[in-house]
C-alpha cells in the first residue's frame, strides 16, 4: 500500500495518494514514510502549518533520516520560522541542498560572508549543484560584483544549457546593466523552454519596456496575469506603463497589487503620487500614511507624506516629518529646499511657529545658505551677498525642471512686458543676465544678432541650452561675469533677478561699463514701500527703495519716472514704468 501511495504521489495523483497514506496512518499512526509524504502533500497545497506538524512527526519517527529533516526545514522556512529552519540546516550541513538554503537565508539577512561561504560549501559538496551557482550569482549582483555574477550564471549553463532559472537571471543581469538586446535573447530562450511561468513573462515585459516596446510589454504582463491572477509584479509593471497612457487604468492596476499584497510599499507610494498629480490630495495622504504605518522608517514615504501635508496647510506635521528625515541624514538637499519653500508660507498664518522652526533649522545647520537666508527673511534681516548667491543658486537648481511650468501657472508677465518695451527693435549684441531657462530668450533671439545668457544655476542653463536660443551660455555669478568679461552690449536685460540681490550698486556700475553709448538696460525690481530702504521679505525676495535705485544713476542720467517694477535705462535716460 505504501508503494502504491508513493507511485500515486509521483504521478501527481495527490488525492489518491493522500487517501492511501491516511489509511496507513489509521493503523500505524507513527509510520514515518506516510507522515513524510502527507507533509509533502500539505506543502504542495500551501498548508504550511499542517506540513510542519506532519514533517516534525516524521522526523521523530525516524530521527536519522536527513531527507525528512531537510524537508521539515524547508517547510519551516516557507512558514517564516527562519531561526528554526536554520538550526535544522546546520545539523545536516553536509547536504549541499541544506548549504544552498542556508546561503539564501543568510543572503536575505544581509550576512554576506556567511551566505557566500554556504554557497561555496554547497558547490564543494556537489559541483553540479546548479542552484548554488544561481543563488550565489544573485548575491554577487546585490553586492555589485557584476563580473562574478555573470561568470557564475555561465557556469550554471555549462551544467545545463536549458536551465530556465539561469537564463532568467542572465536576462535580469543584462537588463540591469542596460544590455537590453542581450537580455532579450536570454528571456526569449527561457520563455521558449517554458511558456507557463508567470515571472518569465514579467521579466520579458520589463525588457520590452526598456526597449520602448510598450505595447508588447503590456501584452507580456497580461500573459503573466493570465497564468497567475495573483502576480502582483505584473500588475505593478503594467501600472508603471499606464501612468502616462491611462491614469485610470494605472490606478486600477496599483489597486490590484494592493489587493494581492496589502503591504506593498512601492504600490502605495506610486499610487499616492498618481493621486497627488490628479490633485486628489486627501486620497494621496491615505496612501502615504499606509506606507508610514507599514514602515515608519521609509524615507520616501515620509517625504511624500510631508509634501502632501504641506499642500493641505498642515505645516507643523509636515515640518516634523522634514526634520525627522534630516535627523536620519537622508534627502538633505531636497528637505532644505522644501523648508525654504514652506516656512515663508507658514509665516503668513503663524509667524511665531515659522520663526521657531527656522531658528531650529539654522541651529542644526548653521552653514546652510537656505537656512541662513530663510531665517533672515522671516526676521527681516538683510543678509550677506555671498550667502544670498548660494541661496539663489541652490533654490533654482532644485526648481529648474519645474520652473517653466510654474511660471505658466503664476501667469508671469515679466517677459511679455520686456518684449513690449523693445518691440520692433533690432540689436547687435544682447546680454541676458540671469537668463534662467530662457524665458526672455524666446523673443530676444529674433531681435538680436548675437545673444549671450548668464545664470548662476547649472540646471537652469542646461534647460536653456536644450532650447537652442543663445549663441553662448555661461553658468556664473552675474557680477563675476560682468567683471571678467568686457564685450560691449547695446541691450542688457535682467528679468526678475535683482529681487535676490541685496546691494545693487556694484552690479549697476559693472553694467554701465559694458553698455554701449546708446545702449539699453532693462531690469525689474520689486519696489519697497519705503523709498530709502532695502527690505528682505519673508518670501526671501528683496524689495528696493526707489530713491536707492535713483542714486545708482546720479550724474549719469536724466529721469522720467513712474512707479512700477519694470525699469529701463536707455543711454542717458532711466524710465520706470508700470
Amino acid at each position: 500500500m505504501i508503494q502504491t501511495a508513493i507511485n500515486h504521489y509521483a504521478c501527481g495523483q495527490l488525492e489518491d495518494a493522500e487517501n492511501l497514506f491516511r489509511q496507513i496512518l489509521q493503523s500505524q499512526p507513527y509510520h514515518s514514510q506516510a507522515l513524510y509524504f502527507m507533509g509533502l502533500i500539505a506543502l504542495d497545497k500551501g498548508v504550511n502549518d499542517e506540513a510542519c506538524q506532519l514533517l516534525y512527526q516524521a522526523t521523530l519517527s525516524d530521527r536519522n533520516n536527513k531527507d525528512y529533516q531537510y524537508t521539515l526545514a524547508v517547510a519551516l522556512q516557507e512558514n517564516g520560522k527562519i531561526d528554526e529552519a536554520t538550526s535544522i540546516y546546520e545539523k545536516i550541513k553536509d547536504m549541499p541542498e541544506a548549504q544552498n538554503n542556508l546561503g539564501n537565508i543568510y543572503r536575505m539577512k544581509g550576512e554576506v560572508t556567511k551566505a557566500r561561504n554556504a554557497f561555496d560549501k554547497a558547490i564543494e559538496l556537489n559541483d553540479k549543484m546548479i542552484w548554488a551557482y544561481v543563488n550565489k550569482a544573485i548575491l554577487e549582483r546585490q553586492e555589485n560584483n557584476q563580473k562574478q555574477a555573470e561568470e557564475l550564471l555561465q557556469k550554471a549553463l555549462q551544467i545545463d544549457s536549458n536551465f530556465v532559472q539561469a537564463l532568467y537571471q542572465l536576462s535580469v543581469q543584462n537588463r540591469l546593466n542596460k544590455n537590453f538586446n542581450k537580455s532579450l535573447q536570454y528571456i526569449e530562450k527561457s520563455i521558449n523552454l517554458n511558456k507557463n511561468i508567470d515571472f518569465l513573462w514579467v521579466e520579458y515585459g520589463k525588457v520590452l519596456t526598456s526597449l520602448n516596446r510598450t505595447e508588447e510589454a503590456l501584452k507580456a504582463f497580461e500573459n503573466a496575469i493570465n497564468l497567475n491572477r495573483f502576480c502582483a509584479d505584473a500588475y505593478f509593471e503594467k501600472a508603471l506603463i499606464l501612468e502616462n497612457q491611462n491614469p485610470d487604468l494605472a490606478e486600477q492596476a496599483y489597486r490590484d497589487v494592493l489587493r494581492i499584497d496589502t503591504k506593498n510599499i512601492s504600490a502605495f507610494n506610486n499610487l499616492g503620487a498618481l493621486l497627488y498629480r490628479q490633485n486628489r490630495v486627501m486620497e494621496a495622504l491615505e496612501m502615504y500614511r499606509n506606507v508610514f504605518i507599514i514602515k515608519a522608517e521609509d524615507t520616501s514615504a515620509a517625504f511624500n507624506l510631508a509634501i502632501a501635508l504641506e499642500d493641505m496647510g498642515d505645516y507643523e506635521e509636515a515640518a516634523g516629518l522634514y526634520f525627522k528625515i534630516l535627523g536620519q541624514k537622508q534627502l538633505e538637499q531636497q528637505i532644505h529646499i522644501r523648508l525654504a519653500n514652506m516656512l515663508p508660507k507658514w509665516f503668513e498664518t503663524d509667524v511665531d511657529s515659522a520663526k521657531k522652526y527656522a531658528s531650529g533649522w539654522i541651529k542644526n545647520f548653521p552653514d546652510n545658505p537656505l537656512a541662513i537666508h530663510t531665517n533672515n527673511a522671516l526676521n527681516g534681516i538683510c543678509g550677506d551677498e555671498d550667502k544670498d548667491f548660494s541661496y539663489t543658486q541652490s533654490f533654482y537648481n532644485a526648481f529648474a525642471e519645474s520652473y517653466d511650468e510654474k511660471m505658466k501657472q503664476l501667469n508671469c508677465q515679466i517677459p511679455n512686458l520686456i518684449a513690449q518695451k523693445i518691440k520692433n527693435q533690432q540689436f547687435e549684441n544682447v546680454l541676458d543676465l540671469g537668463c534662467g531657462t530662457g524665458a526672455c530668450g524666446k523673443f530676444l533671439k529674433s531681435q538680436s544678432s548675437y545673444l549671450i545668457g548668464v545664470d548662476a544655476s547649472e540646471n537652469m542653463i542646461k534647460i536653456a541650452k536644450e532650447k537652442q536660443l543663445y549663441n553662448e551660455l555661461y553658468t556664473q555669478d552675474i557680477a563675476d561675469y560682468l567683471t571678467q568679461n568686457r564685450p560691449v552690449f547695446d541691450l542688457i536685460i535682467s528679468a526678475d533677478v535683482f529681487c535676490y540681490i541685496n546691494e545693487l550698486n556694484y552690479i549697476i556700475k559693472q553694467i554701465h561699463k559694458v553698455l554701449s553709448e546708446n545702449g539699453c538696460f532693462i531690469f525689474t525690481v520689486e519696489k519697497s514701500v519705503e523709498d530709502d530702504k532695502i527690505i528682505l521679505q519673508p518670501n526671501g525676495r528683496y524689495q528696493h527703495g526707489l530713491n536707492l535705485i535713483k542714486q545708482m544713476f546720479l550724474d549719469r542720467i536724466c529721469w522720467s519716472i513712474s512707479t512700477g517694477r519694470i525699469s529701463t535705462f536707455v543711454g542717458k535716460k532711466l524710465l520706470l514704468k508700470a
